[in-house]
């Protein structure tokens, strides 16, 4: 059996060495970047906050094989967090890109796609988790991106559905323009949506800001639907939010922008 041993001390040299060495076998893009600096910091700093980063496909179930489920979710409590989806919520929330988020995810771990973009020297796992996090209190608590069985197809159920990447891009605008998002304002979000038992009063400002956002998109949506069909153009909501110019279009809807600039005020301070 041959093995090749390759020693440099140089960390960007050595990267670009095992990313050639592996190009020739049949290795995803986001199994190349596991083994890069800043996926393993990440992973270490999401450990410190309970976390289990998944660098690579399946690496949560492989290790709960080896060392037990319940081996695992004692040591990581919050369970495990996929690095690619957690990269799509990013390019939402803090880069404004619902679209490309949704429709490009191949691209995430690309040189030239969007890795750079979003794994940045600087980017933590507090900047990571945010999105996350407040995607998940918008699904749970307004149903956004939760497909219910036999549920009524009106435009709102349709916005919530097939918009859910774009109400976070509008809700990441919401939360940039009240608060100046820092590292340490980033902390206490994050702290205010992981224990919304002890934040209710955050988290009933955050949803009642959350629905008045939904109800512009709605009309927003409700809008681009009318004024398609009087030019005689097929747009359904779903080819809607895959459009290009779609969260352009909205921050420059006066109704949009106003919900943004005065739904902002009603959030606390931190």
């Amino acid at each position: 059996m041959l093995v090749r041993l390759t020693s440099v001390e140089d960390r960007k040299l050595s990267e670009a060495i095992r990313r050639a060495t592996n190009w020739q076998n049949a290795i995803s893009e986001r199994d190349l970047r596991s083994g890069d600096f800043i996926q393993k910091r990440l992973q270490v700093e999401f450990e410190r906050l309970g976390y289990y980063y998944e660098r690579k496909r399946n690496e949560w179930t492989l290790l709960c094989k080896a060392r037990s489920t319940p081996a695992m979710e004692s040591t990581y409590p919050k369970r495990n967090l996929d690095n690619q989806r957690l990269a799509q919520l990013y390019l939402a929330f803090w880069s404004e890109k619902p679209r490309s988020a949704k429709m490009e995810k191949a691209e995430i771990f690309k040189t030239k796609g969007y890795y750079n973009e979003v794994f940045k020297t600087d980017t933590t796992a507090e900047n990571l988790l945010l999105p996350k996090l407040v995607y998940d209190r918008l699904k749970r608590s307004l149903g956004i991106g939760y497909k219910k069985w036999g549920a009524r197809r009106t435009t709102k159920y349709l916005v919530k559905i097939y918009g859910d990447f774009t109400m976070l891009s509008v809700m990441g605008k919401v939360l940039k323009t009240r608060y100046d998002l820092n590292r340490r304002r980033v902390a206490l979000l994050v702290a205010r949506l992981e224990n919304p038992d002890d934040h209710r009063d955050f988290i009933s400002s955050f949803e009642g800001v959350a629905r008045k956002v939904i109800d512009a998109s709605e009309y927003f949506a409700k809008r681009e639907l009318h004024e398609a069909k009087r030019r005689g153009e097929s747009l359904d909501v779903r080819t809607l939010f895959v459009r290009e110019k779609t969260l352009e279009r909205m921050f420059g809807n006066r109704r949009v922008a106003k919900a943004i600039r005065e739904s902002s005020k009603l959030l606390p301070r931190l």
